[in-house]
C-alpha cells in the first residue's frame, strides 16, 4: 500500500515537472529553427569550398586537443550506456527481496545484485556529470531535475552496496526491501527525465 502511494505521488510529481519543462522546452525548439534558418542564409551566401574548409576548422576546434581530454569526453559519452545496469538490477534486487526474500539463497544472490547496482549507479552517474558539465545552474529544470536525482540515486545505492557488502544478514531485512524499492522508484522517475532530455517533451504525449 505505501509502495503504492509512491507511485501515485512519483507520476503526480512527473506531471509537475513535465508541465515545467513545456516552456523550456518550446524555447528551444524556436531557437533550433532560427538556427536552421540561419544555416540555410549563411550557406547559400558562402561558397561551398569555404563552407567545407570553416566547417573543417570547427570540427578540429571542437575535439578536445589531448589524449587525456578525449578520455574523458568519450566516458562522458558512455553515459547513456552505463545507467542500464542500475535500471535492471535494484528492480530485480526489490522485486527478489520484496517476494522470495525468506526462500534459501535468495538473499545472496540480491546482496550481489546490490552491491554490483551501487557501484555501477555510481559509475553512471559520474560519467553523467562529465556528460552534461561540472555546474549546479542548469537553466533547464528537467536537466537539473535529471542532474540531482541520479546524484541522490548513486549516494543511496552507495549506501546500500556497502550496507549490503558489510551486513549480509540485513539484506533480507524489510529496511533493505524499502531501501531498493525507493532506489527503483527514483530510478523510474529518472528514466522518464532521462528521455526527455534525449527524445524532447513531446515523446511522452499519450
Amino acid at each position: 500500500m505505501v509502495l503504492i502511494r509512491a507511485l501515485l505521488v512519483a507520476f503526480a510529481a512527473m506531471s509537475v515537472l513535465f508541465g515545467l519543462a513545456g516552456t523550456g522546452e518550446a524555447h528551444k525548439n524556436h531557437n533550433k529553427v532560427e538556427a536552421a534558418q540561419n544555416a540555410s542564409t549563411a550557406s547559400q551566401a558562402t561558397p561551398p569550398a569555404a563552407m567545407a574548409d570553416h566547417g573543417g576548422m570547427e570540427m578540429a576546434e571542437a575535439l578536445p586537443g589531448t589524449m587525456p581530454e578525449r578520455a574523458v569526453a568519450w566516458l562522458g559519452k558512455m553515459h547513456p550506456a552505463a545507467v542500464h545496469f542500475p535500471i535492471a538490477l535494484f528492480p530485480a534486487a526489490f522485486v527478489l527481496l520484496g517476494f522470495a526474500r525468506r526462500r534459501e539463497g535468495v538473499a545472496a544472490v540480491a546482496r550481489g545484485l546490490i552491491v554490483f547496482a551501487g557501484i555501477a549507479a555510481a559509475g553512471a552517474a559520474l560519467m553523467g556529470w562529465i556528460s552534461a558539465g561540472f555546474t549546479i545552474g542548469d537553466t533547464d529544470p528537467v536537466q537539473a531535475w535529471h542532474r540531482w536525482i541520479g546524484t541522490a540515486i548513486a549516494a543511496a545505492g552507495l549506501i546500500a552496496a556497502l550496507w549490503a557488502w558489510r551486513r549480509r544478514d540485513t539484506v533480507s531485512g524489510g529496511a533493505m526491501v524499502t531501501l531498493t524499492g525507493a532506489i527503483s522508484l527514483a530510478i523510474f522517475i529518472q528514466g522518464g527525465l532521462g528521455g526527455i532530455l534525449t527524445h524532447g517533451l513531446e515523446h511522452m504525449r499519450f
